[in-house]
């Protein structure tokens, strides 16, 4: 049950020059890369390679390689220096990481084993790697840690359609806007989960990075997903501790969701700046041969797919989880459903609770004048309370 590898430091590959990389001796041909990622020289002002640290990353994978990425945080954490830096995992808390729990379990896994490999230490994760390098456990470490992501507070769904092309728009108009320093609007009528089997998503985790991902189910008994996470790598940004966290993310995302293209997705590490000139179309969810296979001019890279999940996960109930927040059924439909007078009100909560609505806060004062509202939302834009209907007398 061990597996053996040859350590060599600083090999010159594509033109970059790697940190380590651990080549197996005993088994398949395989090579791991592991990039030792400091923050001054990769991610600040005086030294920004976040676009090109990106692409070389890519590139690497591309040719087969299995690229970790380590910062010095993570050096300190593994190192019990607590008071040093914080981690930035879990990407997501309560009812997200069970969900990726029991997906890993659908998938094939077993749960006990998901979360010491994946919400953990890129260090742990590395030698969690080295230990046992299967790609089928990985690959399925990589689906349930974005199935998870769909009972996320943060998780919107922007669009459900069966043509590629038109997922292709989506995905074009949602990295245009982040390149563009905006924030994406989601298409008219995205709010519902609509007919088509290729599920699109935008989200943030707990360190506010940017992640699409998207569900292609057109077979129900073999789930394939997709992420692309998206780093802000605008001038104004690089000195604030919200950018140094999110990098952290960045790079801990990268180094899981590359192991989708083995499960016939994508996993894309992308920096803003060059988001709107990523060609959406090499996606496999798109049509394409996947991003890594597509930078390769002689070919696809010899990739073991996973097979079919021996339990997978139906669409419809990961949908239906991301679709329903479940505060509406434990806090809120049970109280509405004991009142006989408020018939509207229930009616209201019941149907935005089917459309995916997020749930409110239930009976929130209002003001200084603790003005009572049945529900009531906050968000970065927009207020929104709902009260009960008054009758008003009006003299002239």
């Amino acid at each position: 049950g061990v597996t053996h590898w040859r350590l060599t430091a600083q090999r010159v590959l594509r033109g970059a020059r790697t940190d380590f990389t651990f080549t197996r001796v005993d088994g398949p041909t395989q090579n791991v890369t592991v990039e030792l990622e400091g923050f001054h020289f990769h991610a600040s002002r005086e030294h920004n390679r976040i676009a090109t640290n990106a692409a070389q990353r890519t590139r690497l994978r591309g040719d087969g390689e299995i690229v970790f990425q380590i910062t010095r945080a993570d050096v300190d954490l593994f190192e019990q220096h607590l008071d040093q830096a914080t981690p930035v995992w879990p990407p997501y808390q309560g009812t997200a990481q069970e969900q990726a729990k029991a997906a890993y379990e659908e998938y094939g896994g077993q749960r006990a084993q998901f979360a010491p490999a994946v919400f953990a230490n890129p260090i742990d994760t590395l030698i969690a790697y080295l230990r046992d390098p299967d790609p089928r456990r990985w690959a399925r470490r990589a689906q349930a840690l974005v199935t998870g992501l769909t009972q996320h507070p943060a998780t919107a769904l922007v669009l459900s359609t069966s043509n590629p092309r038109e997922l292709a728009t989506a995905l074009r108009a949602q990295l245009g806007a982040w390149s563009a320093g905006e924030h994406p609007v989601s298409p008219a009528g995205s709010d519902r989960a609509g007919s088509g089997h290729l599920h699109l998503f935008r989200t943030a985790d707990e360190s506010g990075l940017p992640i699409l991902f998207v569900l292609d189910h057109a077979d129900p008994e073999e789930l394939k997903w997709t992420a692309l996470a998206v780093l802000d790598d605008a001038e104004a940004v690089l000195e604030t501790d919200e950018h140094r966290r999110r990098w952290r993310a960045w790079l801990y995302w990268t180094n899981l969701t590359q192991f989708l293209s083995l499960a016939g997705g994508d996993g894309v590490q992308l920096a803003a700046s060059r988001a709107a000139d990523f060609k959406v179309e090499v996606l496999a969810v798109c049509g394409g041969v996947g991003e890594l296979d597509s930078l390769n001019g002689t070919g696809p890279v010899d990739r073991p797919v996973t097979p079919s999940p021996k339990r997978p996960a139906a669409p419809e109930a990961v949908l239906e989880g991301k679709l329903r927040d479940s505060a509406w059924d434990e806090d809120i439909l049970d109280i509405l459903r004991d009142e006989p007078d408020e018939p509207d009100l229930l009616a209201l909560a019941e149907r935005l609770a089917d459309q995916g609505k997020r749930a409110p806060v239930f009976g929130y004062e209002l003001g200084e004048g603790r003005w009572l509202a049945d529900l009531a939302w906050h968000t970065p834009t927009l207020k929104i309370a709902v009260v009960p209907s008054i009758s008003i007398s009006l003299q002239y």
